[in-house]
């Protein structure tokens, strides 16, 4: 079928009957969506308009298209995963660009539709890109949807630019601040200190500069209040409620005070990856110059980390499975009544149905590592030791016995190096060494779970403080090699009992 002009009868009988309806919004400020409605009343009266049935509405509000976007759009890949299981004869839009901004999305986009024989429609016309007629008109709105983004993105850069070297606001409001609109046009006319944060603001300025408080008990002080934190104040202001979050940190705590905006100073960072540039801004300081100096100063630490580590801090995150699709558990913790509460979630986000408190749930997968590694035949297996590992030992001391004499042949070396030590003398029981070293081995099957960490454990009198005294990398390393452990989800909605039967630990 040809690009056609929308029509206000029913298409013939043949045209293809179902339907998925895609809105899109970059901006929703006011979160009431009303763009995205206009784009699905408009879609779903043309649906009406041609006789095809809407088999489903998907809506992506406050979230960009174009290749700078920083928020990925869980509608789209939604629509995109029905298309793909043949759920739809026809993708239905408000215009070509709700799609993607960007080209190469667009190449992916074209090429699934003619794989699945799916039409496109939009502006009110429908395009069957199996045509090379359709295929180059849409490809040409796709290069236009591309242009432009980059012309907004260019006005955008610019506009930013002229309002810092003028002192204006940026997009975000400061925290300590409070923004001002004229009543009549709504037009924004600046900030100024908002009295509760300004305030709060202050008192931090003065326990870092007169009560010689840190930064961290700072945080503890503001956690203590149940003060908002700049990201909760933010929502708040906005007349939202106020969100759950873990809680005043000690970065939360420098991020404020560090920043130039307390201090009347604008800041502006290039898009081009230039020099930050600070000019004066248009709204009152809530600290002077001096004190900001001084701030940073004390607030600077030159043992502090340049980067976050990408090390697990958790037992069990990215190593034990969701029981319902199977994916990864990451960490969650949050913030209510000033209390932190700490759990293992699914990180798929189309799953995140398997929910389990992090406490319970390491202390019993500790449990059972002990009760399994403490039992005897446990320990010789993990060992790999078939019989007495030297004459006179046991399955423990033929291990403890060949670190020894590992040991001992370090110490040779380096008495050797340091001259104490004739070369005939160091070959000699470095010889003696090695054979006995080979009498131990050889006296030992292989083991099926390899690493230091386990062979520590296996050969320790007291396997629960061995455990207690590795570090979590190896304790990980060791529960890795040793179970598969999966975490289910809860038998009933609401269930706050914990129930060791969700945590299941086999055997690797």
């Amino acid at each position: 079928m040809s690009a056609t002009r929308l029509r206000v009868v029913p298409d013939p009988a043949n045209t293809p009957r179902r339907a998925i309806i895609y809105a899109r919004a970059s901006r929703d400020r006011t979160r009431r969506a009303k763009s995205t409605k206009s784009q699905v009343d408009r879609c779903e009266w043309e649906a009406s308009m041609r006789g095809w049935t809407v088999v489903e509405t998907v809506v992506d509000d406050d979230r960009s298209a174009s290749e700078y976007a920083r928020k990925g759009r869980d509608g789209w890949s939604a629509v995109v995963e029905k298309i793909e299981r043949g759920d739809a004869d026809v993708l239905l839009m408000w215009e070509g660009s709700r799609a993607t901004r960007a080209l190469d999305a667009y190449v992916d986009l074209e090429k699934q539709l003619r794989r699945r024989n799916v039409l496109l429609s939009y502006d009110g016309e429908t395009y069957d890109l199996a045509k090379p007629s359709d295929r180059r008109r849409a490809a040409q709105d796709a290069v236009e949807a591309r242009y432009e983004a980059d012309r907004i993105r260019a006005r955008i850069t610019r506009q930013k630019a002229t309002d810092a070297q003028t002192g204006w606001m940026a997009s975000q409001v400061p925290y300590g601040y409070l923004r001002t609109y004229d009543k009549r046009t709504g037009g924004l006319l600046g900030q100024e200190p908002e009295p509760h944060s300004a305030a709060v603001v202050r008192w931090m300025v003065d326990a870092i500069l007169v009560d010689g408080m840190t930064p961290n008990s700072i945080a503890t002080e503001m956690n203590r209040r149940d003060e908002p934190t700049p990201g909760e104040w933010r929502e708040m202001q906005k007349g939202l409620p106020r969100p759950t979050s873990l809680g005043w940190t000690s970065k939360t705590v420098q991020q404020v005070l560090r920043g130039p905006a307390i201090a009347g100073l604008r800041q502006h960072r290039p898009a081009d990856g230039g020099p930050e540039a600070l000019y004066e801004a248009v709204w009152p300081a809530i600290i002077t110059a001096e004190e900001r100096d001084t701030l940073l100063a004390a607030t600077y630490r030159t043992d502090r980390r340049t980067h976050q580590s990408n090390a697990p801090a958790h037992l069990l995150t990215w190593l034990a499975r969701c029981g319902e699709c199977g994916g990864a558990i990451r960490h969650r913790a949050q913030r209510n009544k000033g209390r932190v509460h700490r759990a293992y979630q699914c990180a798929n986000r189309r799953c995140g149905r398997v929910y389990i408190q992090q406490g319970p749930t390491d202390e019993h997968v500790t449990a059972v590592l002990i009760g399994f590694v403490s039992n005897p035949a446990t320990r010789a297996t993990l060992l790999g030791v078939a019989r007495p590992a030297s004459a006179g030992l046991g399955l423990i001391d033929g291990v403890r016995r060949a670190a020894e004499l590992t040991s001992k042949k370090d110490d040779l070396r380096v008495a050797f190096l340091a001259g104490s030590l004739s070369a005939e003398t160091l070959g000699e029981v470095s010889r003696d060494i090695d054979r006995e070293l080979a009498q131990i081995e050889a006296a030992r099957q292989p083991a099926p779970v390899t690493g230091p960490a386990v062979l520590r454990l296996a050969s320790s009198d007291d396997v629960a403080a061995t455990w207690r005294a590795l570090s979590l990398a190896d304790r990980r390393q060791v529960l890795r090699g040793l179970f598969e452990i999966t975490l289910t989800r809860a038998s009933a909605k609401g269930q706050r009992t914990f129930d060791t039967g969700r945590v299941v630990v086999r055997r690797a």
